[in-house]
């Protein structure tokens, strides 16, 4: 069975894809960034799933929630989607077109964690050094995780840089028990 990322790829792909054809890239964009938002009220998530409502009552649904806030383009995604029975991936789907946006436009986003508050001024450096080896603007989500002991993590896309305390006493006793 296909992973539901794996499914949404080419749904994301092709609203990606018919976006720039018709010049509405960011502001389709900012659609996704909408139902991303969405996606994550309970009782929205519980509409996706609805195995009830018929597709008729679903894109009469979606009209109404998105029709005149999202471009006419985002809102036919949203029926077509209804219309093969993927709306419970719209999440997905959501993240996928992100990534091709942020992609297309020069961004990686990035997961700093450190065991300790860090100064705006030490995640600039971080961001700096990231743009010069990628080449691309950086943008930093930040989080405080105490049982790193100490240092910090780096997560950018499915590359994680370990400079933790915890991750360095972890090495440390693997290397003893080796002998």
């Amino acid at each position: 069975m296909m992973s539901d990322a794996k499914i949404a790829k080419p749904y994301a792909k092709s609203l990606f894809e018919l976006a720039q054809e018709t010049s509405q890239l960011d502001a389709v964009y900012q659609d996704t960034v909408a139902f991303a938002a969405v996606c994550e009220n309970d009782d929205f998530a519980a509409f996706l799933k609805n195995p009830v409502l018929s597709v008729d009552q679903k894109d009469i649904i979606l009209d109404d929630i998105f029709k005149g806030e999202a471009t006419d383009l985002s809102v036919r995604f949203l029926r077509f989607i209804n219309s093969k029975n993927r709306l419970i991936i719209l999440a997905d789907i959501v993240a996928e077109f992100d990534a091709l946006y942020l992609d297309h436009s020069g961004i990686i986003n990035i997961e700093i964690t450190s065991a300790s508050e860090i100064t705006d001024a030490q995640i600039d450096s971080i961001k700096a050094k990231l743009k010069d080896r990628y080449k691309k603007e950086i943008r930093a989500v930040v989080t405080i995780d105490d049982s790193l002991i100490g240092g910090f993590t780096i997560k950018i896309g499915d590359t994680v840089i370990d400079n933790s305390v915890s991750h360095l006493l972890k090495k440390l006793g693997k290397s003893i028990l080796a002998g």
